[in-house]
């Protein structure tokens, strides 16, 4: 994935480690450790006018559509696949 987002314009690759391990290097393995969350997403936004994919469980998706939205992201330019336990 880096290798594609650094060969086309356009593309913004963040990677997130919810427990980076002590060999995982900041800004080469991973940019983000922690949890994510909708305001974690929604602060890394660079155009209102790109498309948001979101995999995950049904939760997460949620949060992270409602932060996107109420950063004034178009609900028609989120897109949702869910994976893990449906409640």
């Amino acid at each position: 994935m880096r290798n594609l987002a650094a060969s086309r314009p356009g593309i913004n690759l963040y990677t997130a480690y919810s427990q980076p391990r002590s060999e995982d290097k900041p800004g080469a393995d991973y940019d983000i450790a922690g949890r994510l969350d909708g305001d974690v997403i929604a602060s890394y936004l660079t155009l209102r006018e790109a498309h948001y994919l979101l995999c995950g469980p049904l939760a997460f998706m949620a949060d992270i559509q409602t932060a996107l939205e109420a950063r004034g992201i178009p609900s028609e330019r989120i897109h949702t696949e869910s994976f893990g336990p449906a409640a």
